[in-house]
């Protein structure tokens, strides 16, 4: 913070420069992870120094700089996306980044696209530990002197949040030793920037150049917003994403299940359902009802009727004997509609459980595990399941926030 006061109090140009030299790969690193591209990379790197040029005289003197550098490097990037998306499509505003073809050649290469999130969940003190430690290649002594306490205190808050780092990964599905993750960060987390940036980011930040003010301006909205307001715009957005999954899985609901014209019936190799209450019309459903087409005998008021997954979806109370359970079952060789509908029937978690073991890779069954799920460790797996079957749904992440919301957590995906 000496060249940082330097800066602030006489507005010297060497002073900024050596800051600049002396972070510049930190904040590139950050950047390039987040944005996956050299030249935004490189604007971004501007418009943090800009913004730490612009702050210098109201931050504190116990501020720790590599790691406020970090977090500003995290908020200007965050916030660049959502202008480049924006820019580019409306339907593309929400889309998200999947990270769940990670190559598996090393440590590195697995954890480099979810470290920033992950140390965007730690708390303060360990994040910044974590920085001076293997970001800033420092001794465990100069950690403590920086953070103002004793080396044994530096290395504990290092060692938690090496081990947070390493659970966050472990419910990504990347199972690393708090060791192995110790050495790739400290080897490969700072990459080397282009070759002149530094000079170009001095020279523009000292001139006051606007190439990047959009940057700039988005980053200083994201530092001032309060905890309060944040909170209050994500339990907005949950709302407004909960109407418009309802009218979605509404419509699937249409899909799945439409009304064809009676076609021409074949003749019924299923013995009728004499002993239901309510008549053969009323049973399980057979070939009519699972091709969509009209059963012959039926009236048109119980004409929708026949097909049992109908009638289950709609609510409609039936009981039913295990014979006809089983016979429906075999009739669509106990495939994952009909296990599911037998256990939305019947209230007998076995259907379910079958339903699991033989389709788990079937997004109607993860649904239905969501939410019969018996713990909360269950239902993230099955949350995790679903996001990997079907990145391009917004659905599971809808219900993981949902979940985080309710359980008062930070809004990151631990």
């Amino acid at each position: 913070m000496t060249l940082v006061r330097e800066y602030a109090q006489s507005s010297s140009e060497p002073a900024f420069a050596a800051l600049v030299s002396r972070h510049v790969n930190l904040v590139y690193s950050v950047a390039l992870r987040l944005v996956r591209d050299p030249h935004l990379a490189e604007e971004i790197t501007q418009g943090v120094f800009i913004l730490l040029a612009r702050k210098a005289k109201s931050l504190a003197p116990q501020t720790i700089l590599s790691g406020w550098l970090c977090r500003a490097a995290r908020y200007v990037s965050a916030d660049t996306l959502k202008i480049q998306r924006r820019r580019q499509s409306r339907e593309q505003e929400f889309q998200m980044q999947s990270t769940l073809y990670e190559s598996e050649s090393g440590a590195w290469e697995q954890i480099a696209p979810l470290l920033d999130e992950a140390l965007s969940c730690l708390g303060k003190k360990e994040h910044d530990a974590v920085v001076l430690r293997f970001f800033d290649g420092k001794e465990l002594k100069q950690v403590g002197v920086a953070m103002g306490t004793t080396e044994d205190a530096a290395r504990m808050r290092v060692n938690r949040g090496v081990e947070k780092l390493r659970t966050f990964f472990a419910r990504r599905g990347v199972s690393l030793s708090a060791s192995a993750i110790a050495g790739a960060v400290s080897a490969s987390s700072v990459q080397a920037a282009p070759a002149g940036l530094a000079a170009s980011i001095t020279g523009a930040a000292l001139s006051g150049t606007t190439i990047t003010i959009t940057a700039v301006t988005a980053a200083t909205k994201a530092l001032v917003m309060t905890t309060f307001q944040k909170a209050v715009i994500t339990a907005a957005f949950v709302i407004v994403a909960a109407v418009g999954i309802h009218q979605a899985y509404r419509a699937s609901q249409l899909r799945d299940h439409p009304r064809t014209e009676p076609s021409v019936p074949t003749p019924d190799p299923t013995p009728p359902l004499a002993d239901h209450p309510e008549g053969p019309e009323e049973g399980m459903a057979g070939p009519y009802a699972a091709s969509g087409a009209a059963h012959p005998e039926a009236s048109p008021k119980n004409a929708g009727r026949t097909n049992l997954v109908e009638r289950l979806l709609g609510g409609e109370g039936v009981k039913l004997t295990p014979e006809q359970i089983s016979a429906y079952l075999d009739a669509n060789h106990r495939n994952a509609e009909s296990l599911l509908a037998a256990a939305r029937a019947t209230d007998d978690p076995a259907y379910l459980t079958e339903a699991k073991e033989r389709f788990p890779n079937d997004p109607r069954v993860q649904f239905a595990a969501i939410f019969k799920s018996d713990s909360p460790e269950e239902r993230r797996q099955w949350l995790d399941r679903l996001k990997q079957t079907a990145p391009d749904n917004a659905l599971p992440d809808y219900l993981s926030a949902l979940d985080d919301l309710k359980a008062g957590r930070r809004a990151c995906r631990s």
